[in-house]
């Protein structure tokens, strides 16, 4: 009866311990459509061949300068791979600049995110809030 006891309480653990049982919670929260901190456009974020992507789903803000550069469908963040609780090692398309820039996303909650854009020494966080018509 104690074998028995202890066998099933070993395979308990071994299969609420499997990394392989079910994909990363951020890995899945990060899928959808976000508003971007200045709620002038609207980004779904998807997967793709292990990367993830960005692309303008909606434009809220039609009077923005950027939005010359930026139109709906566009892809401005590309090539992110999540890492050790971090979607790190993509880019994200600067309008104001007209180039890329390093992107690192960090999920604060199922509802918000942290952008980190970096160019050379200098980097800049912003908060995006997931988008709810």
């Amino acid at each position: 009866m104690e074998k028995n006891l202890i066998i099933l309480i070993m395979l308990i653990i071994l299969a609420s311990h499997n990394p392989f049982a079910q994909e990363n919670s951020d890995e899945k929260n990060i899928l959808g459509e976000w508003v971007t901190n200045k709620k002038e456009r609207v980004l779904e974020i998807y997967k793709e061949n292990g990367k993830y992507y960005g692309r303008i789903s909606k434009i809220l803000n039609q009077e923005s300068n950027d939005n010359s550069k930026v139109k709906q469908g566009m892809i401005i963040l590309r090539d992110l791979v999540y890492e050790d609780g971090v979607f790190t090692d993509g880019e994200i398309y600067a309008a104001k600049r007209d180039s890329y820039f390093s992107a690192e996303i960090k999920m604060l909650e199922r509802d918000r995110l942290e952008l980190t854009v970096s160019a050379f020494m200098i980097s800049r966080s912003v908060e995006w809030t997931r988008y709810k018509e």
